[in-house]
């Protein structure tokens, strides 16, 4: 497993490794980076690769004249394909974004362990290997090593490494910080995770800046009429439409913001896990933003990717969160946050697509987070989750159970007080 910090060029170390010893090797990736990885091996190597498409499937004479054949994890488990390539001799399998594998009753994620199980070597390569949890990381160490006592057995692993995941509200989950020191102890003989302040020393700092954002009277009405209703017993519903009130409210800030940072650095990434957020930007900042979101083909994505780095008059780069792994927007060197996820791993994927190899200037992340509401309190636990998951990946040594109070943090930040009070005002 290659788990490098993202930008550290995790899938250009694999081609290079099995075009070196001429593997004929599988590749299995997100959709949106298939086309990435055939341009990074047309680019880098003298390999002939193929793209799988699920309504164009390859002749076995096309197969033995390729030498990498890329797939992507929501096809694989089509009957013809996982047949295909189940018949098909091959000298390793690589999987990219390898998280992706997490969950056990996944179709993608039995398909690929189907295929893992029949070819002799695997590489797998996520800069966020835990997304949140260490029982996530499971299913990516059975693959590689189910021969380790450990790694054989779910119930066994969640016992021993996972405590009391499972985080009813008002509880947060516990962990035995011993136990996973001694996880990521025994992970290490096949495990190589390099961070970029180890590594590219000469790679500008990344720095994060929660800025605390106030409701309107209105809005505030308006949000506390959500969190009131019995239209939504279910209480994750409730909190679901609550957050994509709060990110539809705050888009008027975030465009201001945005204005005002191309008019100093000319370029721009703002980011969200709504499309209809993304699109209301889209009719903001028309010609001048092109966008990467899941509804969009693998060649629309990266076609706009190469856009914004490449075309002066392109400022704007909308993605969608949850898609934000594996492509490089070096062009810009500030993000804007409009909405939280639930994993720290998609906020550090999102950042890393501009703070990776190539960029020349510091990167600055702003959250934008509505003072008591819902967002401070993800925020916080976002906190949390990443110092279990820094300790499993082997980023972080003890002081586990340092809890950081990230509100008064935020509110006594100079930063937000000066924000707030140049461009408050005016937004409002």
């Amino acid at each position: 497993m290659v788990a490098d910090e993202p930008g550290l060029g995790k899938s250009l170390q694999a081609a290079a490794y099995t075009t070196r010893h001429h593997y004929k090797t599988l590749v299995v990736c997100p959709a949106y980076l298939k086309y990435n990885w055939e341009a990074e091996i047309e680019k880098f190597t003298y390999a002939k690769s193929l793209v799988i498409e699920s309504d164009n499937l390859p002749t076995p004479m096309q197969i033995d004249n390729t030498e990498i054949l890329i797939i992507n994890y929501d096809i694989i488990h089509c009957p013809r394909i996982l047949s295909l390539l189940s018949n098909t001799i091959l000298d390793c399998i690589v999987c990219d974004e390898s998280h992706y594998l997490m969950n056990l009753k996944a179709k993608r994620t039995r398909a690929t362990m189907q295929l893992v199980r029949l070819i002799p070597r695997k590489i797998f390569l996520s800069g966020t290997p835990v997304k949140a949890r260490p029982s996530q990381f499971f299913t990516q160490l059975n693959a590689l090593h189910p021969e380790i006592r450990d790694f054989a057995d779910y119930k066994v692993f969640r016992v021993k490494y996972c405590g009391r995941e499972k985080i009813h509200l008002g509880k947060k989950a516990q962990y035995n910080e011993n136990c996973l020191t001694e996880l990521h102890t025994k992970i290490k003989p096949f495990y190589i995770r390099r961070l970029k302040k180890d590594v590219l020393k000469e790679l500008p700092a990344k720095q994060w800046h929660p800025i605390l954002i106030k409701l309107t009277a209105l809005q505030q009405e308006a949000y506390q009429t959500i969190l009131n209703s019995d239209r939504y017993p279910n209480p994750l519903v409730k909190i679901t439409v609550a957050k994509q009130y709060l990110a539809n409210a705050k888009t008027p800030l975030i465009t201001q913001k945005a204005i005002d940072t191309i008019e100093l650095e000319k370029k721009v990434a703002i980011f969200s896990q709504y499309v209809n957020v993304l699109e209301l930007y889209k009719k903001i900042f028309r010609e001048k933003a092109v966008m990467h979101r899941g509804q969009m083909t693998g060649k629309e994505r990266q076609a706009n990717v190469k856009a914004f780095q490449e075309d002066p008059n392109i400022t704007t780069f909308l993605g969608n969160i949850i898609t934000a792994a594996g492509y490089t927007i070096t062009a810009a060197h500030t993000t804007l946050v409009n909405d939280l996820l639930w994993d720290p791993a998609d906020h550090d994927q999102m950042s890393d697509r501009q703070h990776r190899i190539g960029q020349k200037f510091p990167v600055n992340v702003y959250f934008f987070l509505y003072r008591n509401t819902i967002e401070t309190q993800i925020y916080e636990l976002l906190c949390e989750k990443r110092k279990v998951t820094e300790l499993v990946q082997g980023d972080r040594k003890g002081k586990l159970n340092t809890i950081i109070d990230i509100r008064q943090e935020i509110m006594d930040s100079i930063e937000t007080k000066n924000y707030l009070h140049n461009s408050g005002s005016r937004l409002e």
